[in-house]
C-alpha cells in the first residue's frame, strides 16, 4: 500500500473448483464511470492475483466525505472470466449466455452470493415498456431514484434511451395517476430489473458480473460494517469481502475401451471406492467401438485435482482363451472442459465424460 492511503475494500474471488480455493480465472476492471469518481478523489485500484483491492488518500478523505453526505455513492466493476470455460466449471445454470445475461451483485445486504439467483438479463440501447390509462413508468437506478434519461411516450407505451446512461443496474417503478406506487400492467410481461454495459471496456471474454460497491451506509440500508467509508467523521473502516463460487456438479461417465487388443471385457468389470456407485451398460462410440459405460448413481463436483478415489477391476477375455487381469487402482477424473448438458436435467448439473483405455 503507498503511504499516505488506506484500504477501502478487499475483494477476493474464491471457488471451490481450484485446489487452494484462489480463483485466478476471474478478473475486474472499473467500469468508465467508476474510474472517474476514483479519479475525482484520488481512490486507487489494484488487481490481486485472485481479486482486487480499493484505497482511499487520507488527504482527501474529508472532500469524499463532504460529497457523499447521506447520498448513495458507489463504485462498479466488471468481473470478466480469463477462462472460456469457466462457466463450465463453475455451479450457474450451463444455457447462461453472457451476452444476454449476467449477475448482478453488490455489499448492500451484506457479502454477495453469485448463483443463479443474482442474474438479470441485459438491457439493448432503448427499453419500452407498454402502459395503460392513468399507469406511468419510471427508470431508476441502484438507489430506486429515478434516472433522468430521454424517453418518447406514446398512449400505449414509454421507451426510455439508455445509450448515455452510466454501465448499471436499473430498474422499472410503475405510478398511478396519484403518484402511487403500482404494480405492472398486465401487458408489461418483462424483468422489472436489468443490466445496462453496453460501452464496457474490451477484454478477451464477456463479462460474467457486475459488481456494485457501496462507498458509505445508505440510510436504512445494510449495517454500518458493510461500508468502509463514515461520512460523518470521514474515517474509513476497510471492508473485506470474499466472493464465494461453488464448482459445477456433474453426473460423471466412464468409457472403458479396449485398446486395440482382440478380446472382449468380461461381465466382472466394475468400478469401487469414492463417494458414489455406478451404473453399468453398453455403449457404441461414434467410430464404432464398443465400450463399457460406467454412469455416477449421483452427481460429483469438479475439481481442479479430483479427490474421489475411483478404482478399476474386471478382466479382458482374450480371443486365444486367456484372460488379462485389468486393475487401476485411481481412475482419473473429468476434465474441466467440456461439461455436456444433462438432457432434460437441472441446468445448473452437467454430464462429464472420462474415456479409460485397457
Amino acid at each position: 500500500m503507498s503511504p499516505g492511503y488506506v484500504p477501502l475494500f478487499s475483494v477476493r474471488f474464491r471457488h471451490g473448483f481450484y485446489t487452494d480455493g484462489a480463483c485466478t480465472d476471474l478478473g475486474a476492471i472499473p467500469t468508465p464511470a467508476a474510474a472517474a469518481l476514483m479519479t475525482k478523489f484520488g481512490l486507487l485500484f489494484r488487481a490481486a492475483a485472485a481479486g482486487f483491492d480499493v484505497y482511499a488518500s487520507t488527504a482527501r478523505l474529508p472532500a469524499m466525505a463532504r460529497y457523499i453526505g447521506s447520498d448513495w455513492a458507489w463504485l462498479s466493476f466488471l468481473l470478466v472470466p480469463t477462462n472460456p470455460g469457466f462457466i463450465g466449471l463453475t455451479q450457474l445454470p450451463l444455457t447462461i449466455n453472457l451476452q444476454q445475461q449476467n449477475l448482478h451483485l453488490s455489499n448492500l445486504a451484506g457479502p454477495p452470493i453469485p448463483d443463479a439467483a443474482a442474474l438479470f438479463d441485459l438491457t439493448g440501447p432503448s427499453l419500452t415498456v407498454p402502459v395503460t390509462a392513468g399507469i406511468t413508468a419510471q427508470l431508476t437506478d441502484l438507489s430506486g431514484a429515478a434516472v433522468a434519461t430521454p424517453r418518447s411516450v406514446t398512449e400505449t407505451s414509454i421507451t426510455f434511451a439508455l445509450a448515455g446512461l452510466p454501465i448499471g443496474f436499473y430498474g422499472l417503478a410503475f405510478q398511478d395517476a396519484a403518484g402511487a406506487a403500482t404494480a405492472p400492467p398486465a401487458a408489461y410481461t418483462g424483468p422489472l430489473n436489468v443490466l445496462w454495459t453496453a460501452g464496457a471496456p474490451s477484454a478477451l471474454q464477456p463479462p460474467l458480473a457486475l459488481l456494485d460497491l457501496m462507498l458509505a451506509q445508505p440510510p436504512g440500508v445494510g449495517k454500518p460494517s458493510d461500508f468502509p467509508l463514515d461520512t460523518a467523521s470521514a474515517t474509513v473502516q476497510p471492508v473485506d469481502l470474499s466472493l464465494v463460487l461453488r464448482p459445477r456438479e456433474t453426473i460423471w461417465h466412464y468409457y472403458v475401451v479396449t485398446n486395440g487388443k482382440p478380446g472382449a471385457l468380461m461381465d466382472d468389470l466394475a468400478i469401487s471406492g469414492g463417494p458414489t456407485g455406478f451404473g453399468k451398460s453398453a455403449a457404441v462410440l461414434p467410430n464404432g467401438d464398443t465400450a463399457v459405460l460406467f454412469t455416477a448413481d449421483k452427481p460429483l463436483a469438479l475439481q481442479q485435482h479430483s479427490r474421489p478415489h475411483f478404482s478399476l477391476s474386471g478382466h479382458r477375455q482374450n480371443t486365444d482363451g486367456g484372460r488379462d487381469i485389468i486393475s487401476i487402482d485411481r481412475l482419473p477424473g473429468p476434465p474441466a472442459t467440456p461439461v455436456w448438458p444433462l438432457k432434460g436435467g437441472d441446468p445448473l448439473q452437467g454430464s462429464s465424460e472420462i474415456y479409460v483405455y485397457v
